[in-house]
């Protein structure tokens, strides 16, 4: 092989990855063949990407094109003919000449002269005895061949014979470094799929497909089944088709486990197995992002039962490893996931070590690395889960997960930096003016020379690679950092990665996008966090998450303005059209805020995003109805904020009322309740103006208030109950009754689905909510109630503790102190070390019980030096929590508590440091804490 061709190695991989070199336009003037046939195609790629919309098979017409197109185009074929007369072509190599076939066919389908693009493909001739030498001109020859025998479909009369050509000759698909050619071999799968089904007219059985010649193929049926699962192929398959599929593939799996070959040495080849189990697995993996329905056409347990009978047919196969990984990840059976994935990085390491520290399959590597990242995340894979039954790794703790996560964020960093240099990718580095905007990938193309849709394979793999470092980073600031230094260093590397992610991909992802978001506004950097909200908004309406961080991210700047003074014009209008004023009634709506306006608008959606899902029958999943009812409660928080708590009271109904909507299968208002609740939202036209200088919270509540609430009917009498017979008339508890009604609780408990235990936890913590607003105005019989029916709907746990310690911290103090530290005990387990919140509130709570205690005749502390030494270790707990990024840094009354503990140690610098940081936050404070708007696990 001559030394050019293993120097066009790099532009081969490139180009097999669906990419171009960033200095392709200088390959015009060149005369080297392959840049100047790279330099047509990368035109002809720009302008479908760019004026077709990404569609690779478009035509021009005259009467609709622009006639700038139609003369680039003319240009084009005048300059790829002259490639092809000119004396450097007639030296070309194989894999030259196919390369210039398919971009002449391309350009001359784009001209529609379908004629022209079956003569030029009719004059090439492949070569069956040709033997590429490196795994770069495999690929890409493997992407031109796929392409080829697109372009000879749609230009043939006869295009089902081309097309069943290909596929009875398919040896593989799904490897991840061939993007390029996945993306033609599925525009097979498509053309296939709409000419037997007459584009959808006569859907097909799998009858029908199964004898087609090509069934012989087991990769290539598989993949054209696996492709007909794929939502957007619904209409080309009948309604048996699936379950038909699904046994087929069962039992095609398990003849292949009672197929007998024996165990292979180091020196033989896994191919025909490789290339089954790449060819199934990475057309199932496509099939959706969702597992769970991967996991109805091939069950786990099947799955693993295969891939290790693979493991005794092949030698040391990271192909089947890989996917091995997966399904056990699948199975919840991370123990033994993550010892394979450390095999699986052995493998990797001990073939770089053999090929001078290149990877194959590098896609494959970073896919690998980035899914084992993000699931064995301790935040996800040890964290106390709603919907786990049981703690996900058993046999390893959480430093072991840690160091191997560290070693594997390393060694992902590096694989992707290799990408970086072979795909061509670019991202901040070396320009402070993209470095210094956070919303630069909105604005700039990063990698022009790209041209891979957001659903490609390549931009999946890299920025979920990105976003898994993130989630690592952000893991480590908000749980493993020792100092307030290492977890700024971790808070600033999350921002990077997160925001690297989307320089990738921009808009194909929502859960990316939120992150990110909520990054920034963790950051205080609130300008471009509104702006990203609207952003993803405007694409992604129905994202609740994002509407409720806008209400508060907009809250926050309105406590900024009205401490400066300052009085900025609403951009709301500019954001959000109001055919009707705004607020879908046709009312006038006046001296509305920006965040009344959005809270408005949002629940506005949601309603109509509800009634819609209502009247499919389609289920929302428990996030999104999470998502909603803490939209509500925000949009309860802005008005408690404008007009008082008093003003909220009576409306705390309504969101127990849109629980019951939300979750109609978990039984718990009666029919008295139910009417009660119609009964109270009919009289919530009357609603009073009254205004309150201060804003009460859950540790410095308002006692003005209690005299008058008391004077007017409780509204806690009108919430749905489970345990009203627990109750004496005094608010007090009757220890017989509330047993009974606790154990049948348990019982009703132990035999409700997830689904419904899921419910019942979120209204455990609606019921938490509505007892922190009785304790804001020393409501203690409501807010006791309260807890009481929290306990009921749900195992009591760290946030009922807590919460029963802060009620009954004004009057029965060591029993408060009992309740804290009972929840420090349970957040101290590993379990519950995840809860943040929960802590930082029990800390608090400690706080106002212990820095404030002033009475002498019943105190804590038998000495002065005793309640120096109980300061001493609350500052401790205090200065730990401060490194906790956002629950502990982020929060203002830490550091005012700090700083009370500072004064009275007369550390003036340190007192003084914590006061600034109170205020800088109180500056910028949302109206709930940015937590709201995070995943309900």
């Amino acid at each position: 092989m001559s030394i050019e061709a293993f120097s066009d190695d790099k532009y081969m991989s490139m180009l097999a990855l669906g990419s171009f070199p960033r200095n392709v336009a200088d390959f015009k003037d060149s005369q080297v063949l392959l840049q100047q046939i790279m330099y047509v195609d990368y035109e002809l790629q720009s302008l479908l990407y760019h004026d077709f919309g990404g569609l690779l098979l478009s035509k021009i017409s005259p009467s609709t094109c622009d006639e700038k197109i139609f003369d680039k185009v003319s240009q084009l074929i005048t300059f790829i003919n002259t490639i092809g007369s000119s004396a450097s072509f007639q030296g070309r190599r194989y894999e030259e000449e196919l390369f210039y076939t398919v971009v002449s066919a391309h350009l001359y389908n784009l001209n529609s002269e379908p004629e022209k693009v079956h003569n030029i493909l009719e004059q090439f001739r492949f070569d069956q005895t040709n033997r590429s030498v490196t795994i770069a001109q495999q690929e890409f020859i493997a992407y031109l061949t796929a392409r080829y025998f697109v372009m000879s479909g749609i230009s043939s009369h006869s295009s089902a014979k081309h097309w069943n050509q290909f596929l009875v000759q398919l040896q593989k698909y799904g490897s991840k470094n061939s993007t390029a050619a996945n993306l033609w071999i599925t525009k097979i799968f498509q053309n296939v799929l709409s000419h037997l089904s007459a584009d959808g007219a006569s859907p097909l059985t799998f009858r029908d497909l199964l004898s087609q010649e090509f069934s012989d193929n087991a990769n290539a049926f598989v993949g054209v089944c696996n492709y007909a699962m794929r939502p957007e192929s619904a209409k080309y398959i009948a309604k048996e088709f699936r379950p038909d599929y699904a046994e087929f593939l069962t039992e095609l799996l398990r003849g292949k486990i009672k197929q007998h070959v024996d165990f292979p040495d180091a020196s033989s080849d896994n191919g025909a197995l490789e290339e089954f189990v790449e060819s199934l697995y990475g057309t199932l993996n496509e099939i959706s992002d969702d597992r769970k329905i991967m996991n109805k056409l091939l069950p786990p347990k099947l799955s693993k039962s295969f891939l290790l009978n693979s493991f005794e047919k092949s030698y040391q196969s990271r192909v089947v490893l890989s996917n091995y990984i997966q399904t056990l990840i699948d199975l919840k059976e991370y123990d033994e996931a993550l010892a394979a994935f450390k095999t699986y990085c052995s493998y990797v390491q001990m073939e770089q070590g053999q090929l001078g520290g290149n990877v194959t399959n590098i896609l494959e590597v970073i896919d690998v690395y980035s899914t084992c990242m993000s699931h064995f995340n301790p935040a996800r894979s040890i964290a106390s889960d709603i919907k786990a039954t049981k703690m996900r790794f058993k046999y390893n703790s959480v430093e072991t997960v840690v160091n191997v996560l560290e070693a594997s964020k390393t060694k992902l960093l590096m694989y992707l930096d290799i990408f970086a240099n072979v795909a061509g990718l670019t991202y901040d580095e070396g320009s402070s003016e993209l470095s210094g905007n956070d919303l630069s990938f909105l604005y700039h193309r990063y990698n022009p020379t790209l041209f891979s849709g957001e659903s490609s394979m390549l931009v999946k793999i890299i920025s979920k690679a990105w976003y898994s470092i993130g989630e690592y980073t952000q893991y480590l600031a908000t749980y493993a950092c020792p100092n307030i230094e290492r977890m700024s260093v971790n808070v600033n590397a999350t921002r990077q990665y997160y925001k690297n992610a989307l320089v990738v991909n921009p808009t194909g992802n929502v859960k990316y996008l939120t992150s990110y978001a909520l990054a920034l506004a963790h950051g205080n950097l609130l300008k471009s966090a509104a702006r990203l909200c609207k952003f993803i908004l405007k694409r992604y309406p129905d994202s609740f998450k994002i509407w409720n961080l806008l209400v508060l991210i907009t809250s926050a700047t309105e406590q900024q303005s009205a401490l400066s003074d300052e009085n900025p014009e609403s951009d709301h209008i500019s954001f959000l059209e109001h055919p009707e004023n705004g607020n879908g009634n046709g009312k006038e709506q006046k001296h509305l805020s920006d965040s009344e306006k959005f809270a408005e608008d949002a629940l506005n959606i949601a309603g109509i995003f509800i009634k819609k899902n209502n009247s499919t029958g389609a289920s929302l999943d428990a996030d999104i109805k999470h998502a909603i009812l803490q939209l509500k409660m925000t949009q309860f928080a802005v008005l408690e904020s404008k007009h008082g708590v008093e003003y909220v009271l009576e409306q705390i109904v309504e969101v127990f009322a849109l629980f019951q909507e939300l979750f109609s299968d978990v039984d718990i208002i009666g029919k008295d309740d139910k009417s009660a609740a119609k009964d109270d939202a009919a009289d919530l036209e009357n609603k009073r103006s009254g205004r309150w200088s201060h804003r009460p919270s859950v540790i410095d509540p308002v006692k003005d208030l209690k005299k008058a609430i008391k004077e007017k009917s409780s509204v806690a009498d009108h919430l749905p109950k489970l345990s009203l017979s627990s109750f004496e008339s005094g608010g007090r508890l009757k220890e017989k009754h509330a047993h009974k009604d606790v154990m049948t609780a348990q019982k009703n408990r132990n035999g409700a689905s997830n689904d419904q235990k899921e419910g019942a936890r979120i209204l455990q913590r609606l019921y938490l909510w509505a007892a922190s607003i009785y304790l804001k105005i020393e409501s203690f019989d409501e807010a006791e109630q309260c807890i009481v029916e929290a306990e009921t709907v749900a195992p009591p746990n760290v946030e009922t503790f807590t919460f029963l310690g802060l009620l009954t911290s004004q009057s029965r103090e060591f029993l408060s102190l009992q309740e804290f530290e009972r929840s420090l005990e349970s957040l101290d387990s590993s379990e519950q070390t995840f809860s943040k919140s929960t802590y930082c509130l029990t800390l608090l709570g400690m706080c106002k019980l212990l820095i404030k205690d002033n009475d002498k005749s019943n105190s804590f502390f038998v000495s002065k030096k005793d309640f120096h030494a109980g300061l001493m270790r609350l500052k401790n707990y205090l200065e730990a929590f401060s490194a906790s990024y956002p629950y502990g840094y982020n929060c203002s009354e830490l550091w005012y508590y700090l700083s009370i503990i500072y004064e009275t140690f007369d550390d003036k610098q340190l007192c003084s440091e914590a006061l600034w940081r109170c205020v800088e936050l109180e500056k910028c404070r949302p109206v709930r804490s940015y937590q709201s708007c995070e995943d309900l696990n």
